[in-house]
């Protein structure tokens, strides 16, 4: 099996995307641009064969050594692509960890649980590193739970209403540190504006793309919102399920940001509207919507008024 180790300036953006859009895994997180703009282009990339898979290693510098990092909103990483090669063999995310340099003494990463992951590599991750993320699928429906369904009734009486992309990044950014920043303190100014800028890059695109989701009240005063990336898989999908790793949908939508205006009076429950707002835009449809779970009880707890679907990822720790 041929796996190389390319440096960034070495990688083919196209071949990379591709890959990733016409893969299994479709997650925003590996392509080439989201990559770049949360490292500053500081990362390396393990490729199988022809583009068939890949594994972007995103890297930090520290006392002069480099070593794998996972960047704030970057939820999950590891082998993107196919599964199968061109040649018939089959590829697990172990292979690629195998052909990390040894010299990057320390490795963080969080493995999506797509791409397959071999049994050695469960037993060498263990429980600890299971970690919790919560998903629902739209082409099944969804249901909300009465707490929930009582706070959009109400939403809905006082006339809230949503709009896309009327409103800016940094003003969804300005909610999220008001409410939640204090329990975020590991994300630093550098990493929001790195945010911004991302979103400024993919509301140009196509496949992928950034959507800003906010909520108004009936005088138009902002009452909060949500960043929401977007990505739809380049290729047709069988309805069943007729090979090994196969993974039919069409589409991830990443909840990456969002959060209420807390300082005005109107915005109780606000981010009940917004997020069934986008569920039910794209309800039906062969679409992921990813939550990207959260290490913060209140907030899994608000999740969970959706009814999602427990689907875990794994940690990956190696090194000092």
């Amino acid at each position: 099996m041929k796996i190389q180790l390319l440096q960034r300036k070495e990688i083919n953006d196209n071949q990379w995307n591709a890959c990733l859009l016409k893969g299994i895994n479709a997650l925003v997180y590996s392509h080439t641009d989201y990559l770049d703009f949360l490292t500053d282009a500081n990362w390396m990339g393990l490729v199988a064969g022809n583009y068939e898979a890949v594994f972007p290693l995103p890297l930090k510098k520290k006392f002069g050594f480099s070593y794998v990092v996972q960047p704030p909103f970057c939820a999950q990483l590891g082998a993107f692509g196919n599964p199968v090669l061109n040649n018939g063999e089959r590829i697990f995310q172990q292979d690629f960890i195998a052909r990390i340099p040894k010299y990057l003494l320390r490795k963080r990463i969080h493995l999506n649980p797509y791409f397959p992951i071999g049994k050695d590599l469960l037993e060498a991750i263990g429980k600890n590193g299971v970690k919790q993320n919560l998903v629902l699928d739209l082409s099944k429906g969804y249901q909300i739970n009465k707490d929930g369904a009582k706070n959009i009734a109400r939403l809905d009486e006082k006339g809230i209403y949503y709009q896309t992309n009327t409103i800016s990044p940094a003003e969804i950014i300005h909610f999220y540190k008001n409410q939640w920043g204090n329990l975020n303190p590991s994300i630093t100014e550098e990493w929001y504006d790195k945010l911004q800028k991302l979103c400024a890059q993919f509301k140009n695109m196509d496949n992928p793309t950034c959507e800003i989701v906010s909520a108004h009240g009936p005088n138009g005063d902002c009452l909060g919102g949500g960043i929401f990336f977007k990505t739809k898989v380049d290729r047709e999908l069988s309805s069943t399920k007729t090979e090994a790793f196969h993974y039919i949908h069409k589409g991830f939508i990443h909840y990456v940001c969002g959060a209420a205006n807390i300082g005005h009076p109107d915005s109780k429950g606000v981010m009940h509207g917004v997020l069934d707002y986008v569920l039910r835009k794209h309800l039906g449809q062969n679409v992921v919507f990813d939550f990207e779970g959260s290490s913060i009880e209140s907030v899994a707890a608000f999740y969970q008024k959706f009814n999602p679907i427990s689907e875990p990822y794994f940690f990956f720790k190696s090194g000092i």
